[in-house]
């Protein structure tokens, strides 16, 4: 491999470092800021709507809803528009263990047992291979026995 290969491979090695350490996760806290400041904007349109109504029982649903919080969303999902999986937590939870799970280098390969000794064959076979091989080696033949 000449240098030029190998410097040109350094840096596509670089740049994917750079692109998944490090603009990734600012894209990704972006879209959390985006999401949290658009939840925020129509919270408080929903809040300026209802404390401008005239009827009664949006009066005492906004008291309702002040005096108890609404539940935390179910099946892991965030209240915002996307999921980061099992969701047994809260969001983020986990992320070092993920990092890592990433970067722990792995278990070295065990290494191969040895190869089991062949075992000899039994008297029988082998008796057999010695009686076959003088009449089917052109070197170790003999004639048929005599008459007698």
């Amino acid at each position: 491999m000449t240098a030029a290969r190998r410097a040109d491979r350094a840096l596509f090695l670089a740049a994917v470092a750079l692109l998944g350490l490090t603009v990734a996760p600012l894209l990704h806290a972006l879209e959390h800021a985006r999401e949290a400041a658009h939840d925020q904007e129509t919270a408080a349109i929903a809040r300026a709507w209802e404390a401008g109504s005239t009827d009664p029982l949006d009066a005492l649903a906004l008291a309702l809803q002040q005096a108890h919080p609404s539940p935390a969303p179910e099946g892991g999902r965030e209240p915002h528009g996307h999921s980061h999986g099992g969701g047994s937590g809260p969001h983020g939870s986990g992320t070092l263990e993920h990092l890592c799970l990433a970067l722990h280098a792995a278990p070295r390969a065990p290494e191969p047992a040895a190869c089991a000794p062949d075992h000899p064959a039994p008297a029988a076979i082998a008796a057999q291979v010695r009686g076959t091989l003088r009449y089917l080696v052109p070197e170790r033949s003999q004639a048929p026995p005599a008459r007698g």
